[in-house]
């Protein structure tokens, strides 16, 4: 029985915590003009992909260690800590950040806007809001932009599949039959992100 004990009370607990240590909780005090993520959903990791192009330091935020871990084995800057707690924002240095993206639900959004005014007046702040009421409570959470990225999304998808003129790349042909899908260039999404990006990357 000894060697299982010593597995399940020391080893074990010693393999968690060392792997939760990966976990950052805190950037370095010198840190500053960086850009802050706030949720871990396609469009924050494809903002964190496209920043990570430029060479730009940012971090992720996110309230679940395991998470963290995940990210961080992707090749993410992932950092772990809540939403709504000012000294998550201290520790992250939100008050020389370049910016912060807000990209959770509205509620944390609102939450973590409110909060990181709390620590810094003058960050901007863009926030994505996923119903039409949430934009008016956003801004006045703080929030410098609030984007509806959905309803772009799908007001783009239509016009793109809706529009006569749209182009078609053929996927196959079976007799008579033709299977196509419209080409779709999403440059409006990518453009706020872009913006999102140079914006950050601009000289205070």
């Amino acid at each position: 029985m000894l060697p299982f004990s010593f597995i399940q009370f020391f080893y074990a607990p010693f393999l968690e915590a060392q792997s939760k240590s990966r976990a950052a909780r805190e950037l370095p005090e010198e840190t500053s003009g960086h850009l802050v993520i706030i949720g871990s959903d396609s469009i924050a990791l494809s903002l964190a992909v496209r920043v990570k192009q430029f060479n730009y330091p940012y971090c992720i935020l996110v309230n679940d260690v395991n998470h963290a871990l995940d990210l961080v084995d992707q090749g993410f800057r992932a950092v772990v800590g809540e939403y709504d707690k000012s000294e998550t924002y201290e520790l992250l240095r939100v008050d020389k950040a370049a910016m912060v993206v807000v990209l959770s639900d509205d509620m944390i959004n609102t939450n973590a806007a409110y909060t990181i005014r709390e620590v810094s007046e003058d960050v901007t702040i863009v926030a994505n809001a996923d119903s039409e009421e949430s934009v008016d409570i956003l801004e006045l959470a703080g929030s410098s932009h609030v984007y509806q990225f959905m309803h772009m999304l799908g007001e783009m998808l239509a016009r793109r599949t809706l529009g006569i003129g749209t182009r078609h790349n053929v996927l196959g042909q079976i007799k008579n039959s033709i299977s196509q899908r419209p080409r779709l260039r999403i440059r409006r999404l990518w453009g706020v992100l872009s913006w999102i990006v140079a914006f950050a990357a601009s000289p205070a």
